[in-house]
């Protein structure tokens, strides 16, 4: 439990969902933007795109190339605040049905085995529960054959930077469950996934 969680008792996802994007706006326009504007135009056929909080990666998903895509997240404050997004913008209005929007988590997902073409994670590893179910899950409901695309930041290895990000997770851990320095790179390699391209 979150200290946020422990002081409100509500789901820290839930009431941080208002302003969330207002928060991350500085991070979101000098990184992450360049991140999703390169690898999310990536996927095609049925997309899973994980702990999508408020819908960053909506402006950059290929409509043209995708059947459908499942977007999941633990929690309905940061699910509607996706909602709101798609319901002002016309593009993606006018292919809803494109889109389903699922609660739930990561660990335990309502899909079937072998459902989605394509995996997509981005900045999501730092905040689940559980890294190895989170992986089985996900290479559970990935086609044979299919993609899963991660982009995720961990623990780099080196001694300055690793102390800095120990104590940036002071502040994101009891806030938003977000750590800084998980082996997230470790935990992908050991997963039932093959990895056949790594950058860093």
């Amino acid at each position: 439990m979150s200290l946020i969680e422990w002081l409100f008792g509500v789901k820290k996802f839930d009431l941080i969902a208002p302003f969330y994007d207002n928060v991350l706006s500085f991070i979101e326009k000098n990184t992450l933007s360049q991140l999703r504007r390169r690898f999310v135009p990536m996927v095609e056929g049925e997309v899973l795109d994980l702990a999508v909080g408020t819908g960053h990666n909506l402006t950059f998903y290929p409509l043209h190339k995708i059947s459908k895509v499942c977007m999941i997240d633990l929690s309905n404050g940061m699910l509607s605040k996706a909602r709101e997004k798609i319901e002002n913008d016309e593009n993606l209005k006018s292919q809803s049905e494109k889109f389903d929007l699922v609660q739930g988590p990561c660990e335990s997902m309502p899909f079937n085995d072998e459902q989605f073409d394509v995996i997509l994670s981005i900045d999501v590893m730092c905040s689940v529960d559980d890294q190895k179910k989170t992986l089985d899950e996900a290479y559970r409901v990935l086609k044979r054959g299919g993609k899963a695309i991660f982009v995720e930041h961990f623990k780099t290895g080196h001694f300055w930077y690793d102390l800095l990000l120990r104590l940036v997770t002071l502040i994101t851990m009891p806030l938003v469950g977000a750590s800084m320095v998980r082996e997230t790179d470790k935990s992908i390699e050991n997963s039932q996934f093959n990895v056949e391209k790594e950058e860093r």
